[in-house]
């Protein structure tokens, strides 16, 4: 599969807008992209590590959205 390349804050915004989809979630935020220093084994370049602006919902509540949304993003995009 081919990934589109994207910087890393237009990436950053891209799953702060899928958070943010989430009901209660609305007021969550990404903290940044980690790039990796050589793509892993499936071909993404940036890590799946996460800082995350919770603004105070539950991490049980938002974690499975935050990784199906980061298994997603891993797959379509890779960074520039």
């Amino acid at each position: 599969m081919t990934r589109e390349i994207v910087t890393a804050e237009a990436l950053q915004e891209w799953i702060t807008a899928q958070l943010n989809l989430i009901e209660g979630c609305e007021k969550c935020s990404l903290g940044g992209i980690v790039p990796l220093q050589e793509p892993d084994s499936d071909g993404c370049n940036w890590s799946d590590g996460a800082i995350v602006n919770t603004a105070h919902v539950p991490v049980d509540y938002f974690r499975p959205h935050l990784i199906s949304i980061m298994i997603d993003a891993r797959a379509r995009f890779n960074i520039a």
